[in-house]
């Protein structure tokens, strides 16, 4: 093998697959590789180096060369000689490990082979070659190991006299490695090692050889954890009941701390009356770049079914192990590995979430890894994991053990393809032509495939050079996440310029990229802008504003206005408005509908415009307006404004709404701009209609309600040329941006902006220098409180940092955010001590009194989420992902800082600053709805119905119309792609069917990370949604109904709570399989604190095999728990299988 270089190599990778250990070495003692020897004569024989043995060793030994000229040294044993063997003198205190490395072959198994130390304290033989096998010695023969005649193995052996172990690698010329750790010494005493034996004993005819022999001393440092990892070896805890981050879900009482002779271990006990037992390890969610997941696992009986799992939002349980019956396999039932009772084996399970696929790794005693790779995930739509679980079930008296507990996040190399490096011009577009780029760009942005370290962004590692003068060009650069934006000082015209982004830059794990990365970029001359199109020309055929009108008797044939049916012109008037006239259509409860129509000359080609203002009295009256008489092009209906049956936006009643169509005659599409009393746009595009001409507009109301349609400003025109339809973004909460140091304030009556309670014991104080404000508590007053307030945020992100410090630990300091309708939560709530992420929802740190903390708190009005972090300017602490304290706000328009508690103490606040921005676009698994043809929705990912007509995918934020053209449909039976005709809304594309799904198969959605909002923020990676339609040939489908309290179903967790031991549940059965066995429904009811699980019910019931197309309905008895912030309900067919029926329910 040659066996160093080789060595080297597979320890470095070595390293790379264990948690990182530093040392710092304490020398090198020797190494030798034999190449300066002829003979063994020339080696310093008697000198304190060298030995020989007895017999005479020195005889029986020579300096062999081996085809490719390597030398080796070789111990020749002969039949009559029982032992040879050659010592190594060295040095070393016993106050290091000691690392001993050497090559070893043999060209007979038969031959015996002891490799021992010798020290203070006496001597022990710590590894021997025999029959094929290497083994420990400890009292007996361990086997962690195998070889064969006539090929090289490799031995690296560390020996720590602070735990008297050590511990052996073997790796043979294949690569394959095996390990054996925590090996006792054989001689306890032994403080130091000063000798090492090569050795063959056994009166045969045998050669053994040696090379690469070498000593090292290091000084063996504590394991360094990752900031973020979590790392657990139990040896803290005397019970469970300290192991406070970990949850049983009713099974603590068959759960227990003990010890053996490596430390102490966490073992569930199982009996034969329990079905299921676990232990539940919660944390932060991670939705990004990998997750490193490591456990050790032991059991006494192999009929025990031991799995591990992760745990998810999208999907509630996913096995990634599971020991049974002798074997380890995923959950596929890919069979991997074998293990025995009562060894220990460790368990490495690496989780790629961009990929969706998870790699396992088990070593067991014997010291080989054995894996399988790139095992799919279950669900492809899990994009995050929140918890692992350690299990055991098969209702047995049996147990399992688990130690050296481990997860962690982290990022593979990165990568920057050329595609992810933009050009901005002045106006912030982007430059698609590399080779002809202004010369006054705005900046270079480089979008990275991973989350980037910052420090290494340096003007060595990302240069722009101008290839006239090799002069590189200086700028500013700033990293944010996975972008480093580089902003030039200036650039020469007709330039050609190098970036050059060097290999060696890091990303947040320490992982480099594989090459350097160059681009050119050559700049142009300046472009004039041409000079601006004049405006499409226009033919106008109707311009009414109803102003020439006193009464509708006036509004005859003659002028072209035609009365529709049920006495319209009786029911219609002129209505005056202020000083303006309108037009009404009053309905009433007898009416079924009532119309007027205006027609023009025909319209056969160009574009035709239609615009009129229109406005309803109640929602629940449906007010049309059509071309051509029954075709409807826009429709008031429910407080909902549609085009062919696509939502546009909502409306209010007795408001006025312009409505404005522009219509392609020749492609048979128009676009819809709708405009509110405020002046504010929403847009539907490409809309289609079957009219290839127009010749009327109809102005309509039915729905048999007491209530008026009003119309003004009808406008008519022909056009030339379609006008570029220019969407106004909507109410997008970008425009808050507050900044308040206090400085400006002398007192608190400066602080007008600020609704104050408690004014008296408020001041504006000034120390060093600095300005700050205080809320002062006394022993009389229970509570008081500044507020600032701005214009409602509803959706997006807000952005809300202060700082604030405590004076004692007694005083509660709660920060909260206040919606309009008066909702509120804490986002943080300093209480005895202690700061805590929302109310006691994550504890944070301990409190350090009269110390600055500053508080970053991020709210996602979209998914009602928040993240939050506090530093007191040494350590930041972060918490995620926290779902807000009041579900039932729908926006933050104040921010509150409070005090209270009724002592003397102050808290004191600094630097608010309150900036809102649009949200990142999203994909999670209720962003995908279908719709069949009567408008029904659904957001199952199974059993998807063949008849659907149309797929929407929601991004919870405005959308670049332009970005979303990359979305495709894909047939994964026939690998196609499906035709659509798509439709951008400001936050949705709409996938309308040109033909029915097929049945009984997987379809993908493809939306590429380069999908961007309005303010170019992306997707960031490529998302996949999978979806499976329904088996139209009949099969089992068992969905929720509905969960109820008696006759009153439930949609809330207040509701679900206090219907307790009355809850029903109601599933809809349907099974057409033929089916001859009975079914098993599993009910699974999980409550949740925040992203802890807090318990676990599990209720399981049989559907007979008589049982086709029913409702079954089940008592499922909620319980009241303290913290329970959401419950949510899954229905599986076992505890055991974990395969779901249906989406689960869920309740906040």
């Amino acid at each position: 093998m040659k066996k160093i270089s080789l060595f080297l190599t597979l320890t470095m990778l070595c390293s790379m697959l264990v948690m990182p250990i530093h040392s710092s070495a304490a020398g090198k003692i020797f190494e030798e590789d034999f190449e300066s020897y002829s003979s063994v004569s020339d080696m310093p024989i008697g000198t304190g180096i060298w030995e020989w043995g007895d017999n005479p060793s020195s005889e029986k030994s020579e300096i062999v060369t081996e085809d490719g000229g390597n030398k080796a040294f070789a111990l020749k044993l002969t039949s009559d000689t029982n032992s040879i063997w050659l010592d190594r003198r060295l040095s070393s205190s016993g106050n290091e490990v000691l690392k001993i490395k050497m090559s070893v072959k043999t060209d007979t198994t038969a031959l015996r082979i002891p490799l021992s130390v010798y020290g203070a304290g006496g001597d022990f033989m710590f590894a021997i070659f025999l029959d094929g096998k290497i083994k420990t010695l400890n009292g007996e023969q361990t086997e962690f190991a195998s070889y064969e005649a006539n090929k090289w193995y490799d031995l690296e052996t560390d020996f720590n006299f602070e735990t008297k172990t050590y511990d052996i690698t073997v790796i043979d010329e294949a690569g394959t490695k095996s390990v054996t750790e925590n090996v006792p010494f054989g001689n306890a005493g032994m403080s130091n090692i000063d000798r090492i034996r090569l050795q063959c004993w056994d009166n045969l005819n045998g050669n053994v050889f040696f090379d690469d022999f070498s000593a090292e001393s290091y000084v063996k440092e504590s394991e360094v954890i990752p900031a973020g990892a979590i790392s657990d070896n139990f040896n803290g805890y005397n019970s469970v009941s300290d192991m406070s981050a970990w949850n049983f879900s009713g099974a603590q009482n068959k759960a227990e701390i003990v010890s053996d002779v490596s430390g102490k271990a966490l073992a569930l006990h199982l009996d034969s009356a329990t079905d299921s037992i676990w232990a539940i390890r919660p944390f932060t969610q991670i939705n990004t770049g990998n997750v490193k997941i490591k456990t050790s696992v032991k059991t006494d009986n192999t009929g025990l079914t031991v799995p591990l799992g992760i745990h998810c939002d999208s999907d509630p349980w996913f096995v990634y192990a599971m020991f049974t019956n002798g074997v380890i396999k995923t959950e596929d039932g890919t069979e991997f590995a074998t293990y025995e009772a009562n060894q220990w084996y460790k368990v490495e399970a690496d989780f790629n979430l961009s990929e969706k696929t998870y790699n396992v790794t088990i070593i067991g005693p014997d010291g080989v890894e054995r894996e399988t790779k790139d095992v799919p995930f279950r669900n492809q739509s899990l994009s995050a994991i929140s918890s692992v679980w350690l299990q055991c079930w098969s209702k047995i008296d049996a147990n399992a053990y688990f130690d050296d507990f481990y997860v962690e996040q982290y990022y593979k190399a990165p990568s920057l393809p050329t595609s992810k490096v933009k050009v901005y011009d002045s106006n912030n577009e982007v430059v698609e032509n590399w080779n002809s780029i202004p010369s006054d760009i705005s900046s270079i942005s480089l979008d990275f495939s991973t989350p980037m370290k910052s420090s290494s962004f340096t003007t060595d590692t990302v240069k722009l050079t101008n290839t006239s003068n090799n002069e590189n060009v200086s700028y500013t650069g700033t990293l944010d996440g996975s972008v480093y934006t580089i902003v030039p000082s200036s650039l020469a015209a007709n330039t050609t310029y190098n970036l050059l982004i060097s290999k060696d830059i890091e990303n947040i794990s320490g992982a480099k990229m594989a090459e350097d990365v160059t681009v050119v970029l050559t700049t142009s001359d300046a472009v004039v802008d041409p000079p601006a199109s004049p405006d499409p020309s226009t033919s106008i055929l109707v311009d009414e504003k109803f102003d020439n009108y006193s009464a509708v008797s006036e509004m005859t044939n003659e002028n072209r206005w035609y009365w529709g049916e049920n006495n319209s012109q009786n029911k219609s008037e002129i209505k005056t408005e202020g000083e303006n006239k309108v037009f009404a259509l009053n309905l009433d409860s007898s009416t079924d509908n009532i119309s007027l129509l205006r027609d023009f000359d025909e319209v056969t080609d160009k574009y035709l415009k239609v615009s009129v203002d229109a406005k309803s009295s109640d929602t629940e009256l449906t007010v049309p307006i059509s071309i051509n008489d029954y075709n409807i092009f826009v429709m008031f209906d429910h407080a909902k404004i549609k085009a062919n049956d696509t939502e546009i936006m909502t409306y209010e009643a007795n408001k006025w709404y312009n409505i404005t169509a522009y219509f392609d005659i020749a492609a048979k599409t128009y676009d819809v701009v709708i405009t509110d009393e405020n002046g504010q746009k929403t847009v539907l595009k490409n809309a289609t209609t079957s009219q290839t001409k127009i010749a009327n507009v109809k102005m309509q109301c039915w729905s048999k309600k007491n209530a008026t349609a009003y119309f003004d400003n009808l406008l008519v025109e022909q056009l030339d040329k379609k006008p570029v339809i220019e969407e106004d973004p909507g109410t997008i909460p970008d425009g808050i941006d507050i900044t308040d140091d206090f400085e400006s304030y002398n007192t608190v009556n400066d602080m007008g902006v600020y609704g104050i309670t408690g004014k008296e014991l408020s001041s504006v104080v000034e120390e060093a220098g600095n300005k700050f404000f205080r809320l002062g508590l006394n022993s009389e007053t229970d509570s008081i409180w500044a507020d600032r307030s701005f214009v409602k945020v509803d959706e997006g992100i807000l952005n809300v940092k202060t700082r604030f410090k405590s004076s004692d630990t007694t005083l509660t300091v709660p920060l909260s955010v206040w919606s309009s309708n008066d909702k509120s939560f804490f986002y943080i709530l300093v209480t005895e001590g202690k700061i805590y992420a929302g109310d006691h929802a994550e504890q944070l740190a301990p409190l350090k009194v009269d110390t600055w903390y500053d508080v970053d708190a991020v709210f996602n009005l979209n998914t009602k989420t928040y993240t939050v972090s506090i530093s007191d300017g040494t350590d930041t602490i972060k918490s995620g992902n926290l779902i807000f304290g009041n579900t039932d706000m729908t926006d933050i328009n104040f921010v509150r800082m409070q005090c209270w508690s009724k002592v003397n103490a102050n808290a004191d606040f600094d630097n608010l600053s309150i900036k809102s921005s649009m949200a990142v676009p999203e994909i999670t698994e209720n962003s995908v709805t279908f719709y069949n043809a009567n408008g029904d929705a659904t957001n199952e990912l199974t059993n998807v119905s063949t008849g659907t007509s149309k797929i929407v995918i929601d991004f919870k934020t405005y959308m670049d119309a332009d970005s979303l053209d990359g979305i495709k449909l894909i047939n994964k039976k026939t690998n196609t792609e499906v035709a659509v005709t798509a439709q951008k809304t400001q936050k949705t594309y709409e996938m309308v069917l040109d033909k029915l799904l097929e049945g009984n198969t997987t379809y993908a959605l493809i939306i590429p990370g380069t999908v961007k909002n309005l303010d170019d923020i992306t997707l960031g990676e490529d998302k996949t949604v999978t979806f499976v339609t329904e088996n139209t040939a009949g099969g089992l489908s068992i969905k929720i109904a509905n969960i109820s309290n008696g006759d009153e179903e439930v949609s809330t967790l207040a509701d679900l709570v206090a219907a307790g031991d009355k809850a029903t549940i109601s599933l809809n059965y349907q099974n057409g399989t033929g089916t001859q066995n009975d079914t098993n429904i599993c009910v699974i009811t999980s409550y949740y604190s925040g992203e802890r699980l807090v318990k676990t019910s599990v209720m399981n019931k049989t559907a007979s095999k008589d049982t086709v197309n029913t409702v079954l309905k089940y008592d499922m008895p909620v319980e009241s728990k303290d913290g329970v912030d959401c419950i949510k309900v899954f229905v599986w067919d076992t505890v055991n299988n974990m395969k779901p029926y249906c989406k689960n329910a869920v309740f906040k």
